[in-house]
């Protein structure tokens, strides 16, 4: 969100890459979920199903919201 925050202008707006802001920040770090997954291919029967998402993420436009206020 750092780089988010960086890029805004400052004239109060934000550039976004969707224009509904309706894709989604990551609920979860990259490296907290290359562990997860790094874990499952170690320690999970062959033939598993797995599912490690209990977040949809948050939607960007919340996100700009709070940046340029």
């Amino acid at each position: 969100m750092a780089t988010l925050a960086r890029r805004s202008p400052r004239q109060g707006r934000l550039r976004l890459t969707s224009a509904t802001g309706a894709n989604r920040w990551p609920a979860v770090h990259r490296f907290d979920a290359a562990r997860l997954f790094c874990l499952a291919l170690d320690k999970a029967p062959a033939g598993s199903v797995l599912h490690a998402v209990a977040d949809e993420g948050v939607p960007i436009r919340a996100v700009a919201e709070v940046i340029v206020v």
